[in-house]
């Protein structure tokens, strides 16, 4: 190597001024201690200086250093009082334009009295600079700490400055990581440690003079920092609290802001010669390992309970006082309690501290525990001078059992007096704390091996010459990742394959079933070093298992491991029957073993078997033996107490074929139900045709017109001849039989009956049926019309001119006492009403017949149909309402001068399902609705009924009805209002008008009228229906009346039910007319009269009818007022053209 001269010179400049006479001045040089050089040249300057000698040569003082490749420059003097050379020379003046040097390290230099203005000029890579008691070195030339891009590490200690500042704006050090700064400020300074300055700085350390001003330190950077502010008169004040990790201050003027407890991340809190009485907190900061308070005004120990990872509190030279509160270290272990120099404390230690250690010099505790006795030798775990340990001590070690089992070779030993641990020298063994002196940690090194068990000896701590035996067995288990889980007959196979465990003591294998929790032995019946093979002393259930390994000291599991069966397995069934019964053939292909299978069908009603007939591997062939119990069977294949459950696709068995044909029997009604062999049972012998029909019904009867004796009863008297066949009147009358068939019965009486109601009740094949209401017998017409004026009385005609006031003026009264009208004039009414048009809107939802007249509403609505048994007619078996259902509307007309307006309605019931479970199933209700200008005559039965002018007629239809019994029958409910004490007037005389007309011969209503205003809403209901197409006698009666008030006045809500008798078709046919109440012709002055329109209803038909209509009906007013005749002619007119 061939180093420039010019370097040389570097070097002996060096050597001279600080008289190292040892190193030659050549290149040479490189070979001697403290100077090193690479092939490039020299690197390194590192000197240890203990003295000087003079070599003659005086160092230029216009030399300037030339060393390109040194990295490292060291002046090591072992005194400041070491003469140099020249000491008016400052070695710093020569540091400028070194490219690679990296630390500069000057120590005890007393030429350093500044760091010069050219610092660092061409030091572009330095990072460390450590200058230590320059004692000199008071300032810096620029008065500003110099600003560098690459400096990691100052350390100015020992040097006396004095005139510098820290600045947030001219000083940026961005790499450095830690500085230490020492300090003789003659004025108080200020030191601002900004994040944009110094954004890696992690370690701070400023010292001082005990007199010296104060310093005040501005510290705001955002990384995990350790602050140490030694000697006196420091004020920090930390911005950013939440990255300090450690804190040291010393000094009675120093102060700190904010408190501690604004500093999350305090591991170290070093407080000395300062004045806190108390913690610098409320609480421990959560990550605190260390604190200390030497010297400080504590009299007492602050109420708070230290955490568990707490280990060291120094409280040394305070003032603490009487008994230590012990039980604030119950969270504690292994941390130094330090209390030396306060002698006024007093009192014992308790048991309790034997998990810490305790350091208590000059203090005046009185009794320790033996723990600590034990173990007095070691000055860590006690140190407690004056007091003595007691005289003939013997430290008692408890343990329990020598003999102990190891997990991997650790033992957990418990006792008492066990220590705090310890390491054997030889490296065989170590005890370790779990809870210093009751619970310690034994590792064997290396671990014990499988095998019987082995003698031991141990020690618990170096300085106690005993040691203790032990007998250890090894019982640890590694149970590993490997299994095995296989079939066999009548028992399951488990195999293990254990990382480690000791074969020589027993052990046991639990299976545990994921899906229930069940948890079943399984036998050992061999085990190597590597493999445990077990058996169940029966199969397990697939699935997923625990399976735990267990010795009598530990365990070890495998979770969630997969038991997957390889035999039974059916993969297809196939058979050549559509409709599974007993007898049909399968055969299952799949997986089988050699031992034979029983296959069964399962449904939730039981199993039925299916015979093996052959089997092999990989197919089963069985016959069925009885029909499946039920619908939707899986197939089970038992073999060597293993299952296979197979659910099969589209199978159809006798069972589900009746539930499809028959709809289960009509179970949906309680007729009946499907037996397992296909057959219905019904629930009474009353029906039959697979439980559909229930017999003997009536669904209409017939009185002879000419001979009241001659009776017909129609309906269904079932296909078994009508055997003992009987018909009683009112449970005595007999009826003599004179034809049967199954759709009819003849009989005849044997003698005129009275008028009126009667029941009936009638025996086919010994099954009854009982009808109430069943015939209405009617008083014979003997068309004697003869004036009852021969009797003295009045005649029809002198009373039917006095009842109606001779026709309300509208009319006459014929010979039989009836009014017979003028035109346009109501003969229902007695001529007292008058037909007027009105405009009709048909409904769109619902056949619902409502008019609304210059703001007067009226409907009349069906609410619901029911069934009802013989004994409870108030109690419906089942109930539909209509309300629940939305209506399917379509109108048209029915000739090309639209008179006439018809509107369709279909109750949708199914809601375009088809639920069959559903009792209303196969029910149709049906409306149609028609209004014309034109009156009109409509057959209905036998009977042709007249529809007035601007009349709307309804007929509602009900198809299909399931009855339960062939007692059953229905009651279609209306709901309507009614007006209360409703009048009329007529010549100003103000009359009373009942709402219900009732039949005399039958109490059923005839007319519902509603009276306000002069307009009048009849409500006529005819006294039969259409059953199956036959007249049937039908009672309308009120069920029930429920008072309101509304802004009209009062009203009643009435319930009004119309009987029919069970029959498979049922017709409603009601008509709705406008009227106008007459007045007569006298003028009362007192009230304008108003012409209003008057609807009038006719509900017709003896029928099984679903009507749904709805009235609100106006209430009563007193009229005053009524025009002229004339005028009400001139009013009608002008209705009747429009």
């Amino acid at each position: 190597m061939m180093m420039i001269a010019i370097i040389v010179n570097s070097a002996s400049w060096i050597l001279n001024q600080y008289g190292v006479s040892s190193i030659p001045r050549d290149t040479s040089m490189c070979s001697y201690t403290g100077i090193t050089c690479s092939t490039n040249g020299l690197t390194k300057i590192e000197l240890s200086i203990d003295g000087y000698t003079s070599t003659g040569q005086i160092p230029l003082s216009t030399l300037t250093f030339t060393f390109p490749y040194l990295t490292s420059l060291m002046i090591n003097r072992s005194s400041i009082d070491i003469p140099v050379a020249d000491p008016t020379l400052n070695l710093f003046d020569k540091l400028v334009n070194l490219p690679v040097l990296n630390i500069i390290k000057i120590y005890n230099d007393s030429t350093l009295s500044n760091i010069p203005a050219t610092f660092p000029t061409g030091l572009n890579v330095l990072g460390t600079l450590e200058l230590k008691d320059n004692v000199n070195l008071v300032s810096f030339a620029g008065g500003e700490f110099p600003s560098h891009a690459n400096l990691f590490t100052i350390n100015i200690r020992g040097s006396p400055l004095q005139n510098f500042d820290i600045s947030s704006t001219s000083t940026n050090l961005p790499r450095l990581n830690a500085m230490h700064l020492s300090f003789a400020v003659n004025n108080p300074k200020q030191l601002n440690f900004q994040q944009s300055s110094f954004p890696k700085l992690s370690t701070l350390g400023l010292y001082n003079d005990i007199g010296s001003p104060s310093i005040t330190v501005i510290h705001n950077i955002s990384i995990i920092s350790v602050i140490t502010l030694m000697g006196n008169n420091f004020h920090l004040n930390v911005v950013n609290t939440s990255k300090v990790g450690a804190l040291k201050m010393e000094g009675r003027l120093s102060t700190f802001a904010p408190s501690i407890d604004q500093f999350p991340l305090m591991r170290i809190l070093d407080i000395t010669t300062s004045n806190l009485v108390t913690y610098p907190f409320t609480q421990f900061p959560i990550e605190i390992l260390s604190i200390n308070f030497h010297d400080n005004g504590f009299t007492s120990l602050p109420n708070l309970s230290t955490p568990k990872g707490l280990v060291a509190l120094g409280l040394t030279n305070n003032d603490l006082q009487g008994q230590i509160n012990f039980s604030l270290f119950q969270n504690t272990q292994l941390m130094a309690l330090r209390i030396s120099n306060n002698p006024q404390v007093s009192g014992t230690v308790p048991e309790s501290f034997c998990s810490n250690y305790l350091i208590a010099n000059n203090t005046g505790l009185s009794q320790i525990p033996d723990c600590f006795w034990c173990y007095d030798q070691d000055p860590l775990i006690l140190s407690i001078s004056p007091l003595q340990r007691p005289q003939n001590f013997i430290c008692n070690v408890d343990y329990g059992s020598n003999y102990l089992y190891s997990n991997n070779g650790i033992v957990e030993l418990r006792g008492r007096n066990l220590g705090w641990g310890y390491s054997d020298t030889e490296g065989t063994y170590r005890v370790s704390p779990v809870t210093p002196n009751i619970d310690m940690l034994i590792d064997f090194i290396p671990a014990l091996q499988i095998g019987p068990p082995r003698n031991v000896s141990v020690r618990f701590h170096s300085f106690i010459g005993l040691s203790y035996p032990f007998t250890v067995v090894e019982a640890g288990i590694n149970i590993g990742t490997g299994y095995a889980m296989s079939q066999a007959p009548n028992y399951t196979i488990v195999n293990l394959y254990p990382q480690f465990y000791n074969s020589y003591i027993g052990h046991n294998i639990t299976l545990t079933f994921l899906s229930t929790g069940i948890k079943t032995s399984c036998l050992i019946t061999s085990n190597t070093t590597n493999t445990i093979v077990c058996h169940t002393n029966q199969p397990v259930p697939f699935g997923l298992y625990n399976i735990t390994l267990s010795n009598q000291y530990l365990n070890g599991s495998l979770s969630n491991c997969e038991f997957t069966q390889f035999y039974p397995i059916v993969m297809t069934v196939t058979t050549l029957d559509q409709i599974i019964k007993s007898g049909s053939k399968f055969s299952l292909s799949g997986y089988y073993s050699t031992s034979t299978p029983t296959v069964l069908f399962n449904t939730v009603n039981g199993n039925s078997s299916c015979l093996v007939t052959s089997f092999s591997g990989s197919d089963i062939q069985c016959t069925l033996q009885e029909n499946i119990k039920g619908s939707q069977p899986s197939i089970i294949v038992l073999i060597d107490s293993y299952s296979w459950v197979y659910i099969p696709q589209n199978i159809t068995t006798p069972y589900d074929q009746c539930v499809l044909e028959t709809f289960n029997c009509h179970y949906y009604n309680n007729n009946g139900q499907c037996s397992y062999d296909g057959v219905c049972i019904c629930s009474k012998p009353t029906f039959y045709n697979n439980c559909s029909i229930v017999y003997p019904i009536v669904s209409s009867t017939l009185i002879n017109r000419d001979d009241q004796k001659l009776l017909t009863f129609y309906g269904d008297f079932g296909p078994f001849n009508q055997s003992n066949a009987i018909v009683l009147l009112n449970d005595t009358i007999n009826c003599q039989i004179t034809y049967t068939s199954q759709p009819m019965i003849n009989c005849t009486l044997s003698s005129q009956p009275n008028p009126g109601l009667t029941s009936a009740k009638i025996q086919v094949d010994s099954l009854w049926v009982t009808i109430r209401d069943a015939l209405l017998f009617k008083p014979m017409n003997n068309n004697n019309n003869s004036d009852s004026s021969s009797g003295g009385g009045p005649s029809s005609q002198d009373k039917c001119k006095q009842d109606t006031n001779d026709c309300y003026g509208h009319g006459y009264c014929d010979e039989n006492g009836k009014c017979q009208c003028d035109l346009y004039y109501n003969q229902d009414d007695n001529c007292r009403t008058k037909f007027s048009n009105s405009t009709i809107t048909p409904n769109m939802t619902s056949p619902t017949i409502s008019f609304d007249i210059d703001g007067m509403k009226f409907s009349f609505e069906m609410y619901s149909i029911q069934e009802v048994g013989f004994d409870n007619q108030d109690l419906p078996i089942k109930e539909l309402f209509v309300s629940d259902y939305n209506w399917s509307v379509n109108i048209e007309y029915s000739d090309s001068l639209n008179t006439t307006t018809i509107v369709t309605y279909q109750l949708n019931i199914t809601n375009g399902t088809t639920n069959s479970t559903s009792p209303f199933y196969q029910l149709n209700v049906s409306s149609i609705v028609s209004f014309s200008k034109q009156p009109r005559d409509i057959t209905f039965g036998d009977q042709v009924i007249h529809i007035n002018p601007y009349a709307i007629k309804l007929e509602v239809g009900i198809d299909g009805w399931s009855y339960s019994s062939n007692l059953a029958t229905l009651k279609v409910l209306f709901k309507t209002s009614i007006s209360q004490d409703q009048t009329f007037v007529f010549d100003c005389e103000e009359k009373p008008l009942d709402s219900l007309q009732y039949d005399d011969f039958s109490s059923t209503i005839q007319y519902l009228r509603v009276v306000k205003d002069n307009i009048q809403f009849n409500g006529r209901f005819l006294d039969y229906v259409l059953s199956d197409g036959r007249p049937a006698y039908s009672k309308t009666e009120l069920v029930s009346l429920f008072n309101t008030t509304t802004s009209s006045g009062e009203e009643s809500i009435a319930t009004i039910r119309v009987n029919l008798p069970q029959c498979k078709s049922c017709i409603l046919d009601p008509d709705f007319s406008p009227l106008l109440i007459e007045k007569g012709n006298q003028d009362c002055n007192d009230k304008s009269n108003t012409w209003r329109i008057i609807v009038g209803v006719v509900v017709g038909g003896v029928a099984l009818i679903a009507i749904a209509t709805t009235t609100t009906i106006l209430l009563k007013k007193k009229y005053a007022y009524i025009q002229q005749q004339k005028l009400i002619h001139i009013k009608l007119n002008s209705l009747v053209n429009k």
